[in-house]
């Protein structure tokens, strides 16, 4: 077998719109004519790599960089002959490859994210590109040597074209831990040695999206001619059918590109909602209750509340609050038990409506829940709102002691 070392220092990776030059490093490196090509920055590790098929992409610029361990998948002569290993501390590829002889051929490089299938000895590789919210960015590229493979040379060099898009997906305020997914798009790809070809084989598959912020995933999708309807769907949340626009390979879809588009929490349709945690017995004040707010104890009837009021609650009963105004700046909601707070504050803006209501006027909950010492936890309080005002939620949860969690949403202001 040929020891050979290929040094990449030249590699550049294409992934990029020619509109979006504005945003790439200020002296981008452009060798193909009209590609946009961002360099690979060799040699600047960003740690130990859990995949050797895996590397890291910003999302904001499209960079990339390799880690120790990641491969290239050599071709040559119609067959896989084997894989070169990346090492940072020499900026180099290097690793013992079979099946090379003297010729008149180049070498063809593949750098394959994502679980990588051999099939058929060496003339064929499945790529899976399903897992990118844990270990993101799953690219594939490829490109071929600038000289023809001889005996006399172990040295290399080529070109790597991105052979995948890079697309943001807007959404609304979505925790970032929550699994999200897209269902019924091309997620693998056959690459034939053989023939030098990379061709879709899945377009029904499953790809996982990366979270970068609440309202910010990305993903790595693969070329598709023609716009698709896909299934979005995450855990505690109305799955929505979304379509995807066509897709070229080296498309950076993002910003004003990017695809927008927002998803129901499941506890929408829920109304604000207070429970009794185990074991207690006590009661829940309401104080300078707003003209038209109400409450219904266990499902039960809504009542009106007029007046300052003290409701009775044992262990796991529920209170239920709606409401028809715009401005709770005045009114308090105070616990004499431990509880957990839940559902969608909108309840006590439009009592029939909240579900959709996406709009906050006025000093809306300001100090709402201020003072309560008792242990509560509200994780599943939803603030849906997009358009607030200045002062909404201002000390919603002032002196709040025993607050075991709050929502993401209100942890963003």
């Amino acid at each position: 077998m040929k020891k050979l070392a290929i040094f990449v220092a030249a590699f550049v990776l294409a992934l990029g719109l020619a509109q979006c030059k504005k945003e790439q490093p200020a002296t981008p490196q452009n060798t193909e004519g009209n590609l946009v090509h961002l360099t690979v920055n060799v040699g600047a590790s960003t740690g130990s790599a859990t995949n050797g098929s895996r590397a890291d992409v910003d999302p904001s610029t499209g960079a990339f960089s390799f880690r120790n361990g990641d491969k290239l998948y050599v071709g040559y002569d119609n067959a896989c002959a084997g894989t070169l290993e990346y090492n940072a501390s020499t900026n180099k590829f290097s690793g013992d490859l079979s099946l090379l002889q003297n010729g008149d051929q180049p070498l063809h490089f593949y750098y394959l994210g994502g679980d990588v299938t051999q099939v058929g000895k060496t003339q064929q590789y499945l790529v899976d590109i399903y897992e990118q919210q844990f270990n993101p960015y799953p690219v594939i590229s490829y490109g071929t040597s600038t000289t023809n493979y001889s005996e006399s040379s172990n040295a290399y060099t080529t070109t790597l074209e991105n052979q995948c898009a890079l697309v943001e997906f807007t959404t609304n305020r979505i925790l970032k831990e929550t699994n999200f997914y897209i269902q019924g798009i091309n997620n693998q790809v056959a690459i034939d040695f053989e023939n030098n070809t990379i061709t879709t084989t899945n377009t029904t598959g499953n790809i996982s999206l990366y979270p970068e912020t609440p309202t910010s995933r990305w993903a790595i999708l693969l070329p598709n001619e023609d716009s698709v309807t896909v299934n979005v769907n995450a855990v505690g949340y109305i799955e929505k059918n979304i379509t995807i626009p066509p897709v070229k390979k080296n498309d950076f879809l993002h910003g004003e590109n990017a695809i927008s588009f927002e998803l129901t929490n499941m506890m929408a349709d829920d109304p604000l909602t207070i429970e009794a945690a185990p074991f207690t017995n006590g009661y829940i004040s309401v104080i300078n209750p707003l003209q038209g707010m109400k409450y219904s104890k266990n499902n039960g009837e809504k009542i009106p509340i007029e007046s300052d009021i003290e409701i009775h609650l044992e262990q796991f009963d529920v209170v239920q609050f709606y409401g028809n105004g715009t401005d709770y700046s005045g009114t308090k909601i105070v616990s004499g038990i431990n509880m957990s707070l839940y559902g969608n504050i909108m309840s006590l803006v439009d009592e029939e409506n909240f579900a959709t209501i996406t709009t906050m006027e006025g000093a809306s909950f300001a100090g709402l829940f201020a003072g309560n010492t008792c242990g509560f936890e509200a994780s599943g309080l939803l603030l849906p709102a997009t358009t607030l005002s200045q002062d909404c939620y201002s000390g919603m949860f002032a002196g709040c002691s025993n607050l075991s969690d709050t929502p993401v949403e209100l942890m963003l202001f």
